[in-house]
């Protein structure tokens, strides 16, 4: 570009398009005590807070690093508990990683649960998106995670994510 061209910035940059991940709360129960975690599946790692932790006497590594998360805010991530049992229906007992985090977060349940339990998200006009898992019995477990009444839910995915599919398998 010779030193007369006009640039243009405007038009030049593409406006960012965001997509949230399929998010919704489900309670779970750990140690008998009931917990609200966040299903999140861009969420690389499952998470609890150490104030837990240490409520349900988890045995836990200790580990130091910190975490960023979507919002550019950092975490300290302080240890590790492994092999946690829980339920999500009260019959149905399930074991994961939890990284221990320190702060305001919420209990996640991420993408190494979700895949670990082969755990599907589906989303339904009639009612909203379902968290769905086989139990131990051949039954289906359905629980609504995010309700379509809820102000902001869409159904129709971005533009550009248009063809692919929801389910996580």
């Amino acid at each position: 570009m010779n030193k007369h061209q006009q640039f243009n910035f405007k038009d030049t940059v593409r406006p960012l398009l965001t997509y949230a991940c399929p998010l919704g709360f489900v309670d779970i129960w750990i140690g008998g005590q009931k917990v609200k975690a966040l299903v999140n599946t861009g969420a690389e790692m499952n998470i609890t807070l150490e104030t837990l932790s240490i409520k349900l006497k988890l045995t836990t590594r200790q580990i130091s690093m910190n975490i960023t998360g979507i919002g550019g805010h950092s975490t300290p991530i302080v240890g590790l508990a492994e092999g946690i049992h829980f339920c999500i229906d009260k019959e149905d007992k399930k074991a994961a990683n939890f990284f221990i985090a320190q702060g305001k977060v919420y209990t996640v349940l991420g993408r190494p649960f979700l895949a670990g339990h082969k755990v599907c998200l589906e989303l339904s006009k009639a009612q909203g998106e379902i968290l769905s898992y086989e139990l131990g019995d051949g039954k289906q477990l359905c629980i609504p995670i995010c309700s379509p009444k809820v102000p902001g839910w869409e159904m129709a995915p971005p533009r550009r994510i248009a063809d692919q599919c929801f389910s996580i398998h």
